[in-house]
């Protein structure tokens, strides 16, 4: 039997933008955590936007290919 094929969208929001940094931070065991917000590169936009935030500047993330080995 075969599986249906699932398609996965990611929603045009801050935290899926090419523009938007995630923050961290240092935990305990030494791993970075994601923070709840992060800062945007496009100028006038706001300093901190959510990750679930949206904007007219929304472009998608280009994943690079993966390198042969």
């Amino acid at each position: 039997m075969r599986s249906p094929k699932i398609y996965i969208a990611r929603p045009q929001v801050c935290g899926t933008c090419v523009h938007y940094r995630q923050h961290y931070v240092l935990s305990e065991g030494g791993r970075l955590e994601p923070l709840w917000y992060g800062h945007c590169h496009v100028p006038h936009q706001g300093r901190y936007p959510q990750p679930d935030g949206t904007c007219p500047h929304w472009e998608a993330y280009r994943e690079e290919p993966a390198r042969p080995r």
